[in-house]
């Protein structure tokens, strides 16, 4: 099975899992890999030599890979890069979670930026993978809140130096999962304490006459770009939170009723 695709199970899990409204469970059974911990003697910053060492890694292998899952697997088609043009500064960036090759669509849409992409910390793999996806820009999230200071001030110094970090405010992966899911808000803080725009990313499909070796149909991806949201200057912090966030949620509910003409 082909890392981006999924089982029939997991299908039957996301069904149950809307059914209950629980929008931010996790579906996909959860492999007993070693992963590095965000703990006390977790640092965000690399040496020298690991810094140079991401570099060829993500050059010479991340971004070939990226280039084949765009352009052979999910035939990715980009809406909307107009709208980021004026953007000059850090930026937060929200996108529905539908495959495990989220970053790289996003990666391959806006590779003249420098991304990080959050991930949730049990993605912070030992091995190779996890190589390649620090190598990519993986910005880990602690599991415990006593260490959410660290990830926190990476965050700002982050977007200080301009970069753009995702988020997939749903807060779990479900597989071409077509409707929007309800957002949490972290990235919503982040923007609105940092005074970045929000630029909310939403991924459709259509549907191909391929079917894959689990018998599932397999998806194009178009990945909507959408015009960037910025917090108000008379609001105050928890204001422009619930004003980021209920902005985000509105325009991309209407990008999807716009595409599937609901």
């Amino acid at each position: 099975m082909h890392l981006h695709q999924t089982t029939k199970d997991v299908l039957e899990r996301i069904l149950e899992a809307e059914k209950k409204q629980c929008y931010s469970m996790h579906v996909d059974s959860q492999p007993s890999l070693d992963f590095i911990p965000i703990d006390a003697s977790f640092s965000y910053h690399k040496t020298i030599s690991k810094r140079v060492g991401y570099f060829f890694v993500n050059q010479f292998l991340v971004k070939p890979y990226r280039f084949y899952a765009n352009h052979i697997w999910l035939q990715t088609e980009i809406v909307g890069k107009q709208n980021i043009k004026s953007i000059s500064s850090g930026a937060i960036l929200t996108c529905n979670h539908v495959n495990k090759l989220d970053s790289l669509v996003v990666g391959h849409a806006l590779k003249d930026r420098h991304i990080r992409y959050t991930a949730a910390e049990f993605n912070n793999l030992k091995g190779r993978l996890g190589c390649f996806m620090r190598a990519h820009g993986m910005l880990s999230i602690p599991s415990k809140q006593c260490y959410m200071r660290k990830f926190s001030m990476e965050v700002a110094d982050s977007l200080k130096k301009k970069d753009w970090i995702l988020f997939f405010p749903e807060g779990s992966e479900w597989w071409c999962y077509e409707k929007p899911r309800p957002y949490q808000t972290g990235a919503f803080h982040f923007a609105a304490k940092h005074h970045v725009p929000i630029v909310p990313l939403f991924i459709t499909f259509k549907k191909t006459t391929s079917i894959d070796s689990m018998g599932l149909e397999k998806r194009k991806f178009i990945l909507h770009i959408l015009r960037p949201i910025y917090p108000k200057n008379n609001l105050s912090l928890t204001e422009n939170k619930a004003y980021l966030k209920e902005e985000n949620e509105r325009v991309i509910w209407d990008c999807y009723k716009r595409f599937y003409s609901i």
